[in-house]
């Protein structure tokens, strides 16, 4: 694609884009067939503004503003058990869910029962 071609398409892109988000008319024509006479009626075809192409739009045009997400940046210090208490206390619930879960699949029939039971 030449460079020219590329950046025109873009600019089409925008120019559409803004069109949809404030809205916009155009002319057209309708064409209807009665009793064997076609009829070509000019008409204005109305398309109200679109809040999703607006909100496209102002964050490509306004991104500081209008992004989706808010950065926020903290210093935080973590206290608490080391790592490898940590360690071992993950272990520890993963084990409790795993059992409970084998519980709860035995109980509806999709595992068999537990040798203790």
């Amino acid at each position: 694609m030449k460079t020219v071609g590329r950046h025109q398409g873009y600019r089409r892109g925008e120019v559409a884009l803004f069109q949809r988000a404030i809205g916009y008319s155009h002319p057209d024509s309708h064409v209807s067939n009665y009793q064997g006479e076609i009829t070509v009626t000019p008409i204005t075809k109305h398309y109200p503004p679109d809040t999703g192409a607006a909100f496209i739009w102002l964050k490509n045009r306004q991104p500081d503003k209008w992004r989706d997400r808010i950065w926020h940046q903290a210093d935080v210090t973590v206290s608490g058990p080391g790592s490898d208490e940590l360690l071992r206390l993950f272990q520890e619930r993963m084990q409790q869910a795993r059992s409970r879960q084998e519980a709860v699949l035995a109980e509806r029939g999709l595992l068999p029962a537990p040798d203790g039971d």
